[in-house]
């Protein structure tokens, strides 16, 4: 898969468009990042979304299909500001940090 394709796979679309621009601060790729690969049960994860969402008349656009799929693929919570990922179902997501750790009180510096 080309670098470019990864990048939009592994970072927000604002975050790549601002790269894109020439603001390299817009993306920060730490060394403990895992890169995960898509594979036949990845496909069949993004399929299932497809054909679920278009069901319901709610698309949403692939490269998301795609990120929906590895988190429900390898049970990730995904932290997202797309309200279209609500239309996945049994897809755990969040706008915050505390959205999936509601037991601790203070999370200011988890955001």
């Amino acid at each position: 898969m080309a670098l470019k394709k990864v990048l939009e796979l592994l970072i927000d679309t604002n975050a790549y468009a601002a790269f894109k621009r020439g603001h390299p601060q817009a993306v920060v790729i730490t060394p403990r990042v895992t890169i995960l690969t898509i594979d036949n049960n990845t496909a069949e994860y993004s399929a299932n979304i497809y054909k679920l969402l278009k069901n319901k008349g709610k698309p949403i656009p692939t490269n998301d299909m795609w990120i929906a799929a590895m988190a429900l693929q390898h049970d990730f919570a995904l932290l997202t500001y797309d309200k279209h990922f609500t239309n996945v179902d049994n897809l755990l997501y969040g706008q915050q940090l505390k959205d999936f750790l509601p037991s601790i009180t203070n999370t200011a510096n988890y955001q």
